[in-house]
């Protein structure tokens, strides 16, 4: 979330800053994913405490040389300066050659977003639960807004993406904030993503790392928690998951997981957990 007071601290020290521990880590992966919880669009600062975020277009060429390669779009705070917000937020990105996905109209709100990586085509599918935003926050095909979710459009655009991908990998923007548990609308759409054919769950909304699930040999996790937010206010709200999936490039399978905990310093900087934390938000994912 690269508004607010995140802002306001790259103002001070610059767009780099909040990826200056991580950079190396993101950069490593093949292919690095992350929610984008503003929109970007030219404007006024945007005040610590508002709700409604705005990110400088300046920062997303620093999002591009972080690593990150993939973001979604489909949350409750990328519709927040409206359809023009929005096209600008779509702009900018292409611009960086960050790809996106989870907005538009509907034909591409809802379109899986393919990448090929070493002859593995991996497809992000991203929806954002109808529940924590407004109704003129979802995409239609006349109206710019995000992929909204339910049962019938986790089916159709998993298995569509199933179809033309080697692995799928289904985001979710859904769930209780501040609490470790997901709610039984998470796993009813985490359970219906992998019965459509997806091969990993990742969750993101409660700004807490919330437990993970094994479901018919596929990973759950149901909130990754904060990576850069200026929620400083609580120990857990400063903690963070990094997921590395490994995979089998001549299988076309995941075949394992690392874990990685983060600690969110000066309002918006992830660094490395110590070993305490990162030992207590591991217990906590309960696989």
């Amino acid at each position: 979330m690269p508004s607010r007071y995140v802002a306001a601290k790259m103002r001070a020290k610059g767009f780099a800053y909040p990826f200056a521990s991580t950079t190396d880590m993101l950069s490593g992966a093949d292919l690095a994913f992350a929610n984008l919880e503003s929109p970007i669009t030219p404007g006024e600062r945007v005040v610590n405490g508002a709700m409604s975020f705005r990110t400088d277009p300046e920062f997303v060429p620093f999002l591009a040389a972080s690593g990150i390669d993939i973001v979604s779009l489909a949350n409750n705070h990328s519709p927040n300066f409206g359809a023009q917000g929005l096209r600008d937020t779509f702009r900018f990105l292409n611009d960086a050659h960050v790809l996106h996905t989870g907005a538009g109209t509907t034909s591409t709100a809802y379109a899986p977003i393919v990448k090929n990586v070493g002859g593995v085509r991996v497809a992000f599918v991203a929806m954002n639960d109808t529940d924590v935003i407004p109704p003129e926050y979802c995409a239609s095909d006349l109206r710019v807004g995000t992929a909204c979710v339910d049962q019938l459009r986790i089916r159709e655009t998993v298995s569509a993406a199933r179809k033309i991908s080697d692995i799928v990998i289904f985001s979710m923007h859904a769930g209780t904030e501040y609490i470790h548990a997901p709610n039984e609308r998470q796993v009813r759409y985490a359970h219906a993503a992998i019965d459509a054919g997806a091969d990993l769950v990742i969750g993101h909304h409660p700004h807490v790392v919330q437990s993970a699930e094994i479901y018919k040999d596929r990973r759950i996790y149901y909130s990754l928690g904060n990576f850069i937010f200026d929620q400083n206010w609580s120990r857990d709200t400063r903690l963070g998951l990094v997921v590395t999936a490994t995979v089998d490039r001549t299988d076309k399978r995941i075949t394992g997981f690392e874990h990685k905990v983060v600690r969110i310093d000066d309002y918006a900087r992830p660094t490395p957990a110590t070993p305490e934390e990162t030992k207590e938000i591991l217990a906590r994912l309960g696989i």
